[in-house]
Formats: C-alpha cells, sequence, structure tokens
C-alpha cells in the first residue's frame, strides 16, 4: 500500500509494506483486477497477473514511466490479439534517455513510435495528445481505496490481504456503479 524504502529494520516492528496495483477502466472508473505484492517487488512485474483475469478489449493501456519495460510490452502484446482484433496502443512514456530499439517487431514499433512522437513535438505535448493525463484515474482509484478502507491493511498474511483487497475494490466498484459525484467548475 506504500510506494517507498523498505520498512524498518526492527525487530519489534513485524509489519511489512505491501504495494497495491491496479488496473482501471479509464471511462467506467471501474477497478478491472487488483494484485498485492511486497515491498520489494517492481513495479511493472504484476502486470502480466493484471492484465490476464481481465475479459474486455484494450483499446489502450497507459501507466507512468516505471512501466515502461520490454516485460509490459509484451503481457500487454500477448492479451490483446485474443481479446480484439486491433492492436492495443501502449501509451507509457519512454525514459529521458530512452533510445530506439534495434529490434523492430510488433512490441518495440510501439515504444519507438512514444520516442519518435516526443523528440518531435515535445513531451507535453505528446502527454496532451495521447491524453495521457487520463492515467490519474489510477492514482484516483488508489485514493478512494483509501479514503474508505484507510492506508493500511487489518490482514496479517499475505493470503488474507489479497482477500481483504479483493472484497474492498468489489465494495469501490460497485459505489462506483450506483453513482460517482459529478464535479462542475463554478466560476
Amino acid at each position: 500500500m506504500h510506494r517507498g524504502s523498505a520498512p524498518p529494520e526492527d525487530k519489534r516492528n513485524r509489519r511489512s509494506w505491501r504495494k497495491l496495483h491496479l488496473a482501471v477502466d479509464a471511462k467506467a472508473a471501474e477497478i478491472l483486477s487488483a494484485k498485492v505484492t511486497t515491498y520489494d517487488t517492481r513495479d511493472s512485474t504484476p502486470v502480466p497477473d493484471l492484465l490476464a483475469p481481465v475479459e474486455r478489449a484494450f483499446a489502450s493501456v497507459m501507466a507512468d514511466g516505471a512501466y515502461d519495460r520490454a516485460s509490459v510490452y509484451n503481457a500487454i502484446a500477448e492479451n490483446a490479439p485474443r481479446k480484439s482484433h486491433s492492436p492495443t496502443r501502449i501509451v507509457i512514456p519512454p525514459g529521458r534517455n530512452s533510445r530506439l530499439a534495434e529490434d523492430h517487431d510488433v512490441v518495440n514499433g510501439q515504444g519507438d513510435g512514444n520516442i519518435r512522437h516526443i523528440a518531435r513535438v515535445g513531451r507535453r505535448q505528446w502527454q496532451k495528445e495521447t491524453k495521457y493525463n487520463q492515467r490519474s484515474l489510477v492514482e484516483t482509484a488508489v485514493s478512494r481505496f483509501k479514503n474508505e478502507f484507510t492506508d493500511s491493511l487489518r490482514s496479517r498474511t499475505l493470503r488474507t490481504q489479497v482477500s481483504e483487497v479483493r472484497i474492498a475494490c468489489n465494495l469501490l466498484n460497485t459505489m462506483t456503479r450506483l453513482g460517482m459525484p459529478n464535479g462542475h467548475c463554478v466560476a
């Protein structure tokens, strides 16, 4: 549940940090799948597990720069063909020092396309054109999760924490389906 360094090495503290990884539908604001991992798990590692249970076709997948890895692109490419006839658009900002791949397969083609597009129009314009700001909906889902269920888990073992998160995500999705608040700008 916490993004940060390892917990203190104090023997009296038996708690350990957990990370919550979510796949969120941008249009419905619904949590499609969730994965709980230990603090030392790389953010990109659970992506195949997050995408596998989703039965909907992906028009696009958005994530922050921590997910700019070949394993993520491969997981998205592997899930897309069986669920959709059109290729899934991958919107992940490449690192500032990223270079074009030497192997020009389908997976590297999208990453290279993002690198070329950013080089041509700039990072900020790329974010506008790709609607990258919709990625913040995942952050909003995490915030809703923490607001409703606090930012700590009650269960002690990883297995029961996974069940607790699954139940909480189902409750959040039920609340979302019942109605999200409509915000309007008042000048």
